[in-house]
Order: structure tokens, then sequence, then C-alpha cells
């Protein structure tokens, strides 16, 4: 069978199932009667048949020239599987086979069965030819009757080694979900891979059909690029030794392992990891460095001598962290990890590489670790655990004293002289090994608390708050403010030098210097040097009346002029998640520090409105309500909590009032206005590492005159996040993050759901010129999706991937909308005399 793809100007005869679908005991009436009975309507849910496409001509499947996979429908078998394919591994053959009672398309599927919650099945490809520096689109059509599927895209060098991945899920049941995902081949890529898996924790059965593996093209005439968006030197792992240090970036893929002269402030070699977006975990062991990446828990040890990179292993799942690494006195390397919370042990003179078990069964980070002869010590967030690991029988031991609270997180963590001193909430802890004897010294003027601790040669204890940049050095039982440098900022690390400096990473991408003496301080600025690099871009925002676009990024927001082909970067203290533009400054919402900022882009001045707070710290959109000339800020709730926040600003006195009951239990990641009501958009997970009370996201109404809850609805069954909502002539549209990709249209007097359907991923919605359009990840498309349409309408795409947080779009007067490709800032051409193609199905 070869594969197919929709052709634009069929449509599948409504009254029986197209030639060669099949479904077990049930028929397309009873279908649409179930449908019905769940409130969804006829006209909202696709059914399983619809995607079936055939060529108008033959009633057969349309051959597709350009994909590159043989055997894509799965209708050749040798010995009960589909020739061209591999079980995953040795357990993968006997839970896959080839299967008719359940198709897409043809007289053959393939069916996966996942038996057990510790099982990982999966069937791959052969591996096919691919050109580095190509996009490519994997697809696969699955129908799961219980449990999840996924589909990977994987890219492999010259000796074999797998280099980069990117799936996406389908949780849905009973009906066939088209899977898409889009990757660039790195730049050392030979070959490709596409896999269709259930996962380790997943317990089900799908079958699959219809895959389809093909390069991808940009229009490139429809878009212009204007340079780099957002340039970054951001920074997340430090480690020093003597007047050498060893840094890691963030945000630019892969990251950049940086050796810097301290002495001199010069930057001496730049390599690269062989993968990830950055290395929060660095430390030295016999002279070679080490460090442990996300978003792929990777540990690399780097030779400072040769300049090689040599990968040791991966230690814990694909969207995993390698949140931190020590050194034991006898030069062994331990790491904590999410989101499994393990401690991990490299010895360096065996070579081995072995996982000590899960530190705490109530939290996912391993956030911050320590060790000496005897014990390593892990500390947890967002609930406080102190940890001690016996390093020879494995014991562990919590030895965090009772008297702490434990919804505090630990931020920094040392061992020294038989004790250990934890940084936990707004205090450090200073107990024995076996958590006894503690000693609690507050902190002066560190709400935020303290993210680095360093004790000196002769025993002194110094620690730096976090945001205030404040210094503290111990004295007796008390923490004695001793200055202030990089304010502001966080610290990745900080160490005394011989000749008693005090030097700090700063993780918007500086190297501080703080002198005790003269109590001066000063510092190195990465972005000057070559560490900079492109940014992935956390939000962006037009400001026609000063013809710029304002792009954020990792601790800086870059203002471009495009008309003039100029830009330039103003320092922030975190990460811009949501920007405004009104009466001729700019506003910022701030991660994670929950701070709401006015920002002339003339000079970068700032005026502070003062932290949300409220237990805020994530915030998602920020929009302005003209009749009310108030500010509303969306934001969700810190690690370990559900409930969100809606900010109410007034500009001009610059009061905030904060509402955390509009949507009990679950976090807000969208609001928008009409008619002076406030439409919210929840999130059952709230923020990372709750417990959710809600398994479905709800949609608020709230009157902002009265400040009331008007009303709360569920707009669709089992869809935990809605991650953005818009509203265009009284009816709202959503685009959920979970299930992703998932869009409806609602009537807002009614309520009732017009319309439904399923984007490429998840992003923001925007309407321009009485139309409504979304930009979404994954395949990182724009799309059409209103008013009236039964199905969304590929305008453009797909568009190199360029998002820290989601696709946004900035249209400005015209057809044009501001954007980011490839990490470039860029301007799309819309226009409806391109809306002629719709998307391949």
């Amino acid at each position: 069978m070869a594969d197919s793809v929709q052709h634009p100007d069929a449509d599948p005869d409504p009254d029986t199932a197209p030639h060669g679908t099949s479904q077990p005991g049930s028929s397309r009436r009873r279908f649409l009667q179930a449908s019905v009975a769940t409130g969804l309507g006829i006209a909202t849910l696709a059914s399983p048949w619809a995607t079936t496409h055939t060529s108008a001509e033959t009633g057969k499947p349309r051959a597709d020239d350009k994909n590159l996979l043989a055997n894509p429908g799965f209708e050749r078998v040798d010995a009960g599987l589909p020739t061209a394919w591999e079980p995953f591994n040795a357990r993968s053959a006997e839970h896959v086979h080839s299967a008719t009672d359940v198709t897409r398309s043809g007289a053959r599927s393939v069916r996966l069965d996942d038996p057990s919650g510790s099982l990982g099945i999966g069937l791959r490809s052969d591996r096919v030819p691919v050109t580095a520096g190509t996009s490519y689109q994997a697809t696969v059509f699955t129908y799961n009757t219980s449990g999840q599927s996924d589909l990977y895209l994987e890219f492999w060098n010259a000796a074999g080694t797998r280099i980069s991945a990117q799936f996406r899920t389908n949780p849905t049941l009973d009906s066939w979900q088209e899977l898409r995902v889009n990757g660039h081949a790195p730049d050392d890529a030979t070959h490709a891979t596409v896999l269709i898996y259930l996962s380790a924790a997943n317990t089900g059965t799908s079958y699959a059909d219809d895959a389809r593996l093909a390069p991808t093209v940009l229009d490139e005439s429809r878009v212009e690029t204007f340079g780099i968006a957002s340039p970054t030197a951001a920074i997340v792992g430090m480690a020093v030794n003597g007047d050498t240090g060893y840094v890691v970036t963030r945000g630019q893929t892969p990251p950049k392992l940086v050796t810097l002269n301290l002495a001199e402030r010069r930057v001496e070699r730049i390599v690269r990891l062989d993968r990830g977006e950055g290395a929060w975990a660095t430390t030295i062991s016999g002279g070679y460095v080490y460090a442990g990446t996300y978003p792929t828990p990777d540990l690399y040890r780097y030779h400072p001598e040769s300049g090689d990179v040599e990968l040791l292993g991966t230690i814990g799942p694909a969207g995993g962290f390698v949140w931190c690494l020590t050194t034991a006195p006898d030069g062994v390397v331990y790491a904590g990890t999410y989101p499994r919370c393990e401690v991990w042990e490299y010895d360096p003179g065996t070579e081995t590489l072995r996982n000590l078990g899960r530190a705490s069964g109530d939290v996912q980070y391993a956030r911050v670790i320590a060790a000496d002869e005897r014990f390593v010590y892990v500390g947890t967030t967002p609930r406080c655990h102190v940890i001690a690991i016996d390093r020879v029988s494995g014991t562990m031991t919590d030895i965090a004293p009772t008297e702490i609270d434990r919804d505090n997180a630990v931020s920094a963590i040392v061992a020294t002289a038989g004790r250990v001193v934890a940084a936990i909430g707004d205090q450090l802890v200073d107990m024995a090994s076996d958590g006894s004897d503690p000693v609690f010294l507050a902190a002066p003027n560190a709400p935020s608390g303290m993210d680095a601790l360093t004790v000196t040669d002769d025993g002194v204890l110094y620690a730096v708050a976090r945001r205030t940049g404040q210094i503290y050095r111990r004295v007796g039982d008390a923490l004695e403010p001793v200055g202030i440098a990089n304010a502001g900022d966080e610290t990745r690390g900080v160490v005394m030098r011989d000749d008693g400096v005090l030097i700090g990473g700063g993780g918007s991408g500086v190297v501080w210097y703080y002198h005790p003496d003269t109590g001066e301080a000063d510092v190195f600025d990465l972005t000057e040097t070559d560490v900079s690099g492109p940014d992935l871009v956390q939000s962006i925002a037009y400001d026609a009346g000063r013809a710029a676009v304002y792009v954020g990024g990792h601790f800086g927001i870059t203002v471009h002029h495009p008309a003039e082909g100029s830009s330039r970067r103003i320092r922030v203290a975190g990460e811009p998640k949501a920007l405004l533009p009104l009466n001729g400054k700019l506003l910022a919402a701030m991660y994670p520090s929950s701070e709401v900022v006015e920002i002339d882009p003339a000079d970068g001045r700032a005026r502070s409105f003062g932290l949300i707070g409220h237990n805020q710290q994530r915030p998602w959109e920020m929009v302005y309500d003209e009749t009310g000339g108030e500010v509303l800020i969306a934001t969700a709730a810190r690690y370990g909590m559900l409930d969100g926040g809606l900010t109410i600003l007034e500009p001009e006195s610059g009061e905030m009032t904060v509402y955390t009951d509009i949507i009990p239990g679950q976090s807000y990641l969208s609001v928008c206005v009409a008619d002076g009501i406030a439409y919210v958009a929840g999130d059952a997970r709230g923020g990372y590492d709750s417990t959710p009370i809600w398994t479905t996201a709800q949609l608020a109404a709230f009157d902002l005159d009265s400040r009331t809850v008007l009303w709360r609805i569920e707009p669709l069954p089992d869809c935990p996040s809605l991650q953005h909502v818009e509203v265009h002539d009284g009816i709202l549209y959503g685009v959920y993050k979970r299930t992703s990709g998932t869009w409806f249209a609602m009537d807002l007097e009614s309520q009732e759901i017009l319309h439904q359907g399923t984007l490429s991923g998840y992003g923001e919605i925007v309407t321009h010129r009485g139309q409504v359009f979304a930009a979404t990840n994954f395949s990182d498309d724009i799309s059409r999706i209103g008013p009236g349409a039964d199905d969304d309408e590929l305008i453009l795409g797909p568009i190199p991937t360029s998002w820290y947080t989601v696709p946004q779009l900035e249209f400005d007067d015209d057809w044009h909308a501001w954007g980011v490709s490839d990490r470039r800032l860029a301007r799309f051409d819309l226009h409806p005399q391109h809306w002629a193609h719709r998307r391949p199905r």
C-alpha cells in the first residue's frame, strides 16, 4: 500500500465508511450517537474514518512520491511483522504484530500491546539517508483502544549514535489521530528513523497506519528576516579551578561549554556539547570538568588540555534534567536529577556509573547536592528534604530538622568540617551530618532566598541572595551583610580567589567580582564576547508608535527597529514571559520573580510595580483592557502549588490586585477581555510538581466591574491544560496544551461548541482583520481557525523552531505579522492570496 495525502477536493461520504477502514464492533451511526451523548455535537468531532483519503479516480490511497519510508502502510509482512521496520527492543518483538482488524487504509496496520507499566514497546523504521541542515516531518496515524501512543523523529550520525529526537503524544481513545513531528537534521546527521512507541510508564494497546517521512520546505518568499531576534550569553552551570572558570550556556542549542581566564577576563575556548539546551550542573574532579545537561539528562566529561568532550552516559528519561553535580573528597562525582529525583554516582577511577536510587518519593527535583568523606547530601524542591546517603551502604536518611517549613525549597547546600549547611527559604540551617544540633541563621533582606554558598579555605562561609545580589558573611551564628554584587540577577556559583576577591557567575551571562576590602564590584559581560549567540525566544510585542519590535529572551529584551536596521539589548532580571507596549513604554512580566516592570525603550530605564506574589511565579499573558484602562496578567502558581492568579494593574498608580480564586485549584495560562468580561483559561496541572485535584481545564468568565465570577465551565472533557483563548465576534476560540493542539470555537451566549479540530501543537491565538489565526509549536505552523472554520487551514509553515515558551504572532497594520524564524526576527506574509492550499492530511 502506498501512503496517502489529502486531496484538496476530497470529502469522504458522511454516511459510509471509506474503503479499507474497519473498526471492531461498531458502526458509523453508533459512533455519532455516542458523540452527541458527550455533548460535543456531530460537527465538532472528527470521525475515525474522516481522515482516510482516497484518489477520486480509483478510490484507493494516493501515492506519495516524497515519502522516504519503505512500506509506510505496513502492507508488506514477513513473519508477522511489517518489512522495513524492526522492533524497538527485544521485549517489543513479542508485543508488536501486523493487524487487519483495525486499519485506516489498505488491508493492514500494525498493533502494539504494552502489558506493563514498566515496559517500553516500539516499532522503528529502517534508517533512511537525510541531508544535514534540512527540515523533515514525520507523521503517522494512531488509534488507541487504551493508553496512549508516541511518535518519534530520530536523527543519527555516521557512527550510528542517535543525536537528536523529537516526539508527539496521542492520548485520544477510539479514533484515528494524526501525529506530526518536525525536526531539523543536525549538522552531523546522516540518517533518520521514525519510531512508533508506547512509553515505559504507559499500559495499553494502539494501532498505527499510514506513516510518512519527508523533507519540508518553507516558502521563503513569504518570510523576511532581520537578524538575531534575541542574543544571549545566559549561563546555568559554573565551576572554578584556580584562575580558570568554566560556564555552560542556556538557550543556545547545543550548549556551549566555555573556558574563561578569570584573571585576564577573557574567553579562552568554546566547545559545543553534543545536544541539549544547557547544563545546570558542573563540577571539577581530577582536573576534568563534568557537566550535566537538559532536556536530555546527559553526563559529559570535558578534557581541558585537549578540548575533547566525552559523553559518559544518559541518566534519566527524555525531558529530564541533571540539576546538580558535586565532587567528593576522593574525586567521585555525584549527580541529582529530575523528574525521578534520583542520585547517580560516577567513579573516575573505575569509570563506572551507577544509580543510587530515588532520594525522595514525594518530589521530582533533586535540586542541590554536596558530599564529604562519608555521605552525599541532597536538597529537594518544591518540598524540603535534606537526604543524607551513606556512600558505602546506600542508606538514605532525611536529616532536615523538624522545625523547618517543609513547603520551602532547598536552594543551595555545602558540606564542610563534618557539618552540612543548607539554604532553606530565607535562612541557612547548619547541622551535623545526622541532622542533630541544628543552628538557624536568618538572612536579612533575602525574600527570594539564597542561591549560592561557598566556604573559604580558612572556614568562612559566604552566601549570595537571589535577586537582591546581597552578599552575606557568617559571623558566629549570624549572617552579616557585607555588600551587593550583580543586583537583580541569579547566582550560578561563587568562590573566593587566593587574593580575597569573591567571584560569582550571574545567570544573565556575567562574571562578577566583589572586593570585600573596598566594597566595590564590577562585571565581565559575556554578551560582549563570542559566548553570545541566538536565544530561544520568550515573548514578542509590536509597538506601532515607535515602529519597534520587542523580543524577550533570557535576562534580556532586544529592541528592534527593522526599518532602521538597528537593535539593542536591555538587560533585565529574569525571563520576560509577557510583554505589552503601553503609552510609549513597555511592560514586562518576569519569571521567576513575578515582578512587573515598566521600561522606557529609549534609554532602558525601568520602574518596578513590585512583585505579584501570592505564590505566583510564571506569567503567561498580559493584556490591556482599553475600556477600563487596566492591565490584566494571567499567572501560574509556583512549584508545588495549584492556584494561579489574575492580576489587575492600574498603570498610573501602580496598584496591583491579585485574584487567586477565579478557578480554584488551577493555574491560569491565558486571559482575554471582551465587553468588560475577562475570560480566564485554566490549567489543572498547576505549578510544576504539584498534585492536581481536577482532570480537566476550566474556563471562567470574570466581570471586571463587579470583580465577580459569572460562570465556570469545562469546554472539552479530558483536556487538563487550556493554553490560550481569544474572543472574536461573540465566539471564544481556545487551544489546549493538553491534549496538545486540540482547538475549539464556542458561542459565548449559548456556550455551545461550534467547531473543533486538532492543530500541530499549541501556542497563541490572535485575531486580525476579521480572521482568527493560531501559531503553534511542534510543526511550527501558522493556521487559520476562524471564523466559521470546520477545520484548520495551514497558512504558513513549518517555520524553523525558535520558541522557548509557545509561538506568538504580532500583526502590523496590513497582512504581515511579526514572529521568529530560526531564532531570527521575522515578518511573515499572511495575505489571503496565499490561503489557496489546505493542510495535507
